[in-house]
């Protein structure tokens, strides 16, 4: 068996492979098409997986996702952790621990400062105990379940179809760096969910999605209180029209925008996320803590389950 740092080409050539492992690890089948925009059409044009390779077949995988993190004027090369499988016949051999130090290292030879993600609870422990891991947050679930129109200006809000118009966050806290090429290949070029933007007349914007029963807000970004208050309204009142039932999204608790949906109506629900990582050298270029989640700005779209 080898361990492998997989390059671009090697991936297109193997890329039923991956797709076959990840119907065989997750019982639900994965188009190339999918696989090729997320790991080959990053806008950092870099792939980051690690596999093992047995029999000319890829048995196990560790991914990340190259991206940018953000704090005042500095920017740092950090990954989203991705997806960790390995084949039934191969669990018990300590592959995914293998995969993740080895890619890890590969990672902080060429540059990158941090690795963070959104562990679920099976691999969490993994992450803690085995890879350097530490546990930043904990993010609920804010949930809006839908009675009531909730009025709202219309003048304030912009329906986008071009997302070159939306402005660059600005904050000193740790954030992706959502730029124009960012959010092309992010949302608008995801070719198996349909994304809707919304921005208002001081730059405040929001993307959302339909899941199920209900729309999921993954950016929010204002700190105006009517600003909350227009997306909310716009986006229940759709909901409406749709027979869909709730709104979800994330929200910093230290924050106006949270104490602006809770007087909304929304409430902690089911599921909480993990959010954590491990430092490949970040600490030493920033002057506060990294690993205390009031120095972040997470949405739901930062974890890529969304």
């Amino acid at each position: 068996m080898e361990i492998r740092i997989l390059g671009k080409d090697e991936l297109m050539e193997r890329l039923q492979q991956f797709c076959d492992l990840y119907h065989c690890c997750f019982n639900d089948k994965i188009d190339e098409v999918i696989v090729s925009q997320r790991y080959l059409q990053n806008p950092l044009d870099e792939l980051a997986m690690c596999v093992a390779i047995d029999k000319e077949k890829i048995v196990a995988n560790y991914s990340v996702s190259p991206s940018w993190i953000v704090s005042g004027n500095v920017r740092f090369k950090c990954a989203l952790s991705l997806n960790t499988m390995t084949h039934p016949d191969y669990i018990g051999q300590g592959l995914f621990v293998k995969l993740a130090s080895t890619l890890y290292g590969h990672l902080q030879e060429n540059g990158y400062a941090m690795v963070y993600g959104f562990p679920n609870y099976i691999s969490n422990r993994t992450f803690l105990t085995k890879l350097g891991w530490k546990n930043i947050y904990e993010y609920p679930t804010l949930e809006l379940t839908i009675e009531s129109s909730i009025p709202f200006e219309k003048r304030n809000l912009r329906e986008l179809d071009d997302v070159s118009v939306i402005p660059n966050i600005q904050s000193e806290n740790l954030y992706v760096d959502k730029n124009i090429d960012y959010l092309q290949w992010r949302y608008v070029e995801k070719p198996n969910v349909e994304y809707h933007f919304l921005m208002t007349g001081n730059g405040g914007w929001c993307v959302y999605k339909r899941y199920e029963d209900m729309y999921n807000i993954v950016e929010l970004h204002t700190e105006s209180v009517l600003d909350v208050n227009d997306f909310v309204g716009f986006i229940t009142a759709k909901a409406k029209q749709n027979g869909l039932k709730k709104l979800t999204v994330w929200s910093a608790i230290n924050s106006k925008q949270h104490l602006a949906l809770e007087k909304l109506g929304f409430r902690n629900r089911y599921p909480i996320t993990y959010f954590g990582a491990v430092d490949l050298g970040i600490s030493s270029s920033v002057c506060f803590d990294v690993f205390d989640h009031r120095n972040w700005l997470i949405n739901m779209g930062d974890d890529n389950v969304y």
